[in-house]
């Protein structure tokens, strides 16, 4: 539980550091692509496993109407057509076996990108926080070339946050910070096992929450019940 109460922080002061992930701000949308490439490829595996079935139930039909045809007296059917009938049958049907057995392996190897893919999104960007009596700072990873974001706490006029849940996307709070300085501040955090469960209080931005004076006083007594 993230807290700036309790009976050491008022005597020595408050200060805390650490870390927290972020969702990427198009995890939805590569969820969304990647999930209709995959339903897409696999109909049309089920399509090519469908025209396979087709091929074999008629190949024998041709087999044996050109063997009755032969057999009977056509003109037109010889020892030669009946070969060219069952040649050209098999060879449509094995290749339209090769290209399903080929779609499953492909199936099989984006299915392995796209567990990877999860994987990634679900850890998140990472970025650290530093909080005090003073101020809460925000520092993201070197690769956005952002400055660190400091907000003192008498600029912040209000916290909210809204939980965000997107299929096969990381569960996270939707946090906004209004601020006098820097207007809104919008950051989507991935929630961990424990804030799922119980909620803000699990992330760090539950310190702003706290200086800010927005917390419920039935938090504080739990959390100094018992501190003498």
């Amino acid at each position: 539980m993230y807290t700036s109460f309790g009976k050491a922080n008022d005597r020595f002061g408050f200060e805390d550091k650490g870390e927290f992930y972020c969702a990427f701000k198009t995890d939805s949308l590569i969820i969304t692509i990647s999930a209709a490439v995959m339903l897409v490829w696999i109909v049309l595996i089920i399509i090519n496993f469908v025209t396979f079935a087709v091929q074999m139930s008629n190949t024998g039909a041709y087999i044996s109407q050109s063997m009755n045809e032969m057999i009977y007296g056509s003109e037109e059917a010889t020892a030669d057509s009946v070969k060219m009938t069952t040649w050209g049958a098999a060879i449509q049907a094995g290749a339209t076996m090769t290209t399903t057995v080929l779609g499953l392996i492909i199936l099989a190897f984006m299915g392995i990108i796209f567990i990877v893919i999860e994987m990634r999104l679900h850890r998140g960007v990472k970025h650290t926080f530093k909080a005090d009596d003073r101020s809460f700072t925000i520092s993201f990873p070197p690769k956005m070339n952002k400055e660190d974001l400091v907000l003192e706490y008498d600029d912040i006029l209000g916290i909210t946050w809204e939980r965000r849940k997107f299929p096969l996307a990381p569960e996270c709070f939707d946090f906004t910070i209004k601020t006098r300085t820097h207007g809104i501040v919008e950051i989507r955090v991935i929630l961990h096992k424990l804030a799922r469960v119980n909620g803000v209080t699990e992330t760090p931005f539950n310190y702003i929450r706290e200086k800010i004076g927005t917390a419920n006083a039935d938090e504080r007594y739990l959390i100094n019940r018992g501190i003498k």
